[in-house]
């Protein structure tokens, strides 16, 4: 009895001791469990914001940009272009770039060998460090950038088959035009640009003509533009109508009776 007395705080306390025991590891396992989930969502933070920082910098690299000179070294996969500045810049192409040549101002798609060594291009993609994906190729036989626009308004005083003459409003001063089938002739109607006709320009219009002098001082009518008079044969408009004459009833005669 007395060894059964003396045992009894000792089975208690082994008791006690064990379940202490187990609320610490208890505990401990949590605390590790939480700490992988915490360490688990930052690292797929990190592999957010590493993605999103890739993603930016790959679109900052798709810079939409030009690039026009001399056509030098062409390749199977891309030719380098002399710039005026004359320094060389890098071309990249593949079997999705368009190729374009514009002569006499009609421009036809073509392909990468018939664009000369030496011919003005303009290569147009975005920029990749220091190489130029190109997705657009345009040859010119003259450099557009040897164009001088010129622009003049004035009336309409003379027309003929291939010839506008326009007067300027302030200097009285009469200048001839040759429009031809390049020439576009265009106005606003309902607030939206329109096509027009030759046909369609009349005496007294007032226009907007655009120009372009090459290199030799030949001129190239770009645009006639009719600013007004032509929009009102244009709009149609809206032309009364008389009202229908009604038939007016007649009364009928009313029986009367004899007296």
């Amino acid at each position: 009895m007395t060894n059964s007395k003396h045992q009894a705080p000792r089975y208690k306390f082994l008791k006690l001791l064990v379940c202490f025991l187990i609320f610490v590891y208890w505990i401990f396992a949590s605390s590790i469990a939480a700490y992988a989930q915490e360490d688990a969502t930052a690292s797929s933070v990190r592999d957010l914001v590493r993605e999103k920082v890739k993603e930016t910098i790959q679109t900052l690299a798709k810079d939409p940009r030009a690039v026009m000179g001399a056509l030098a070294q062409p390749s199977y996969n891309g030719f380098e272009i002399k710039t005026r500045d004359n320094k060389t810049s890098l071309v990249s192409t593949n079997i999705d770039t368009k190729y374009y040549q514009i002569t006499k101002g009609v421009k036809k798609e073509v392909k990468a060998e018939d664009l000369a060594v030496g011919a003005f291009v303009v290569a147009l993609g975005y920029q990749n460090q220091d190489v130029l994906e190109a997705k657009r190729v345009i040859g010119y036989d003259q450099s557009p950038l040897n164009f001088k626009k010129q622009i003049y308004f004035g009336k309409v005083t003379n027309l003929s088959k291939n010839t506008i003459t326009i007067q300027n409003q302030k200097s009285d001063e009469e200048k001839t035009f040759k429009v031809t089938s390049k020439t576009e002739i265009t106005t606003f109607s309902q607030d939206k640009e329109a096509e027009l006709d030759s046909n369609d320009i009349e005496a007294g219009n007032r226009v907007v003509v655009v120009i372009t002098i090459d290199e030799k001082n030949n001129t190239q009518v770009l645009r006639v533009h009719v600013v007004k008079d032509v929009q009102a044969a244009m709009t149609p408009t809206a032309v009364p109508t008389k009202p229908e004459a009604t038939a007016t009833p007649t009364k009928k005669p009313t029986p009367t009776t004899a007296q």
